[in-house]
Parts: C-alpha cells; structure tokens; sequence
C-alpha cells in the first residue's frame, strides 16, 4: 500500500510558532478517501467556508483557530485551505495527492 499513517501524534509540547515550523507538514499526501469530515472555516463543504487563497502557515493557523480541526490541506498551487476532523481517531490515513501538504493541528 502507498498509503502512511501521520506522523506527530501524542509527544511533547508544541510552541504557539509550530505553523511557522514546516517540518511539521508533509508534502504530496493527504487523508484517503472516507477518513475525515470537513469542518467550519474549510475552504468547502462546511459552515462558515473560508474560500481565500492562503499560504501553509495561513492554513496552519486557520486550523489552529477552528474548533473541530484536526488536520489540514493546502494546496500550494493556488493557496486552497481544507480544514477536516478525522472521522475515526485510531484511523489517519494518508494517500498520494500531488500539490498538496497536509498537516495536523498544532498545539495552541
């Protein structure tokens, strides 16, 4: 399978600057069909869209300030921001996507 788990989970504390931190997002993956629900400020599919081009650390902090998000996905090319909860916890599983870097909510 080409599938990853995320990996970040549990550990330490992380610093209120982790969106500034690249490292903490990975590059062409995002979660698999099926694995996550949008939630309020996603750039669709949710309450309160939030459509605005962005940049990784602008999506970073939009996930940070949105109460249900757990992970997110930008999209480099034109700055699209998906913010999503995971449906099932134990279950984070990620695919191929070009032009995407996924990431999970930083600590506040």
């Amino acid at each position: 399978s080409t599938a990853t788990g995320v990996d970040g989970a549990g550990g330490g504390g992380v610093s209120s600057g982790a969106c500034a931190d690249s490292r903490a997002a990975v590059v062409d993956l995002e979660p698999a069909d099926g694995m996550v629900l949008h939630v309020a400020g996603s750039a669709c599919c949710a309450p309160s869209p939030q459509p605005a081009p962005t940049d990784r650390s602008g999506c970073c902090q939009r996930c940070s300030a949105s109460v249900g998000c757990e992970v997110y996905v930008w999209q480099p090319s034109v700055g699209t921001c998906w913010l999503m909860s995971w449906k099932d916890a134990q279950q984070r599983t990620l695919a191929p996507a070009p032009d995407r870097v996924t990431g999970e909510r930083q600590a506040r």
